[in-house]
């Protein structure tokens, strides 16, 4: 646990010295993350009636929490798609500032992200929204240990490749079994709730069904699988969680 907040968070928790991700834990600290954000969209989606707002909230209080590594990865993704070479690519992904395709695709993600949590908050209710963004959040943070697991190991020399050569089949299957136990104990509660567990099993099952599909397609685009593309994959998870979550519902 502790390995998977180091790395998938921000908090300032004491650095403990592993040669691990933690990754048997990513859908468990997912939901964390994913109750983090649910918070702002619980109240001001609901008692304050601002389901916009919430959503805004919701995806800014990720943000902070994880210090938006993923978007930073999936704006560097976007940028190596958008090179007419591999080393262009290559040198676009390392370049500290973003370019064009970086920018769209974070305002394109983030305006995704809020549109469907405030259609789901509209639709269902905030309190069964938040479940199922806790959902969302833990499929999403396990969708990546599955892609280096069953598809391919990244390749570059830094976190990606440390990342895919410590992940074993075990931490593959805890991480999995975590997150489906996560969103089936969440559908259970928005089923007592008011009957919306649909929404929120259709989030989990979206998130890490549509999640894999994004990381074959970006796989197969950029001929490997890099630190950034994992965080690319985790911003496009979320999405496609969301996205048929509201879907299903609407």
């Amino acid at each position: 646990m502790r390995g998977a907040v180091t790395l998938l968070t921000r908090l300032p928790l004491t650095v403990v010295p592993t040669d691990g991700p933690g990754a048997a834990a990513f859908g468990l600290v997912g939901a964390l993350i994913g109750v983090v954000g649910a918070i702002p969209l619980v109240l001001l989606a609901g008692p304050a009636g601002e389901p916009w707002i919430g959503a805004l909230g919701a995806v800014a209080a990720i943000a902070v929490v994880t210090g938006g590594m993923h978007l930073d990865g999936l704006a560097d993704t976007a940028d190596a798609l958008s090179a007419p070479d591999a080393v262009t690519a290559e040198r676009a992904r390392k370049d500290p500032s973003l370019g064009a395709g970086g920018v769209i695709a974070i305002v394109v993600v983030i305006a995704a992200e809020v549109a469907a949590l405030a259609s789901l908050s509209g639709s269902i209710g905030a309190v069964p929204a938040g479940l199922a963004l806790i959902g969302v959040a833990a499929g999403s943070r396990v969708v990546p240990v599955i892609i280096v697991r069953s598809i391919g190991a990244a390749t570059d020399a830094r976190l990606g490749s440390w990342f895919a050569e410590r992940v074993t089949a075990t931490d593959a299957l805890l991480a999995v079994a975590s997150a489906l136990v996560a969103v089936a104990l969440l559908a259970m509660a928005a089923r007592i709730l008011d009957d919306r567990w649909l929404a929120v099993a259709a989030s989990g099952g979206g998130t890490i069904a549509l999640g894999i599909g994004a990381g074959a397609i970006l796989i197969a685009r950029r001929g490997a699988l890099d630190g950034d593309g994992l965080g690319a994959i985790v911003e496009l998870s979320v999405v496609a969680g969301l996205a048929t979550a509201a879907i299903v519902v609407a």
